[in-house]
């Protein structure tokens, strides 16, 4: 869905906030460690060890939700 303003205003300012937050660490390829086998990384968002780069599942899923909120709201939905 298009990213107006009307998109936007489905989330509250923290959510927004959390959204840019997310989509900028899922951009992230992730610092490796000497201490997390070869293949692994950091999530670029909250640093839990994750395979590949990214993001982990759980703020993957975060991602997802806040996106889903917003369509659904432009859409004329509710909670």
């Amino acid at each position: 869905m298009r990213r107006d303003k009307a998109w936007w205003a489905g989330l509250d300012k923290g959510e927004r906030i959390r959204l840019i937050w997310l989509e900028r660490g899922a951009s992230e390829l992730g610092g490796g460690t000497a201490y997390l086998p070869e293949g692994y990384s950091d999530c670029g968002f909250c640093s839990t060890p994750t395979s590949g780069g990214g993001l982990c599942k759980d703020c993957r899923n975060d991602l997802m939700v806040l996106i889903a909120k917003a369509d659904k709201k432009c859409k004329g939905g509710v909670d």
